[in-house]
């Protein structure tokens, strides 16, 4: 999947692998959100970590703390109320 370049191709590809739980991707898909900052993408993978794959918070929640202050500010917001939210 790293060989295409289209963002919308690799946000559902990337959305379908966190459901799934495939971890053969799990390098790109943090790539993906440490270059992509478009909202429409970082906001609902950030969200399916937290519905579909729990474990992987932990790992995804320092990867996130690493990289906010790269992003804008109101996309950080709106995942931190994500992250946050204990529902």
């Amino acid at each position: 999947m790293s060989k295409y370049s289209n963002c919308e191709i690799c946000f559902r590809w990337y959305q379908l692998c966190i459901r799934f739980k495939y971890e053969k991707p799990l390098d790109n898909i943090f790539k993906f959100l440490e270059i992509i900052g478009r909202m429409k993408f970082v906001k609902p993978l950030y969200t399916e970590f937290k519905s579909s794959w729990p474990e992987m918070m932990p790992r995804v929640q320092t990867f996130f703390d690493e990289h906010k202050k790269y992003m804008n500010l109101i996309t950080v917001k709106q995942i931190e109320i994500r992250l946050n939210n204990q529902n």
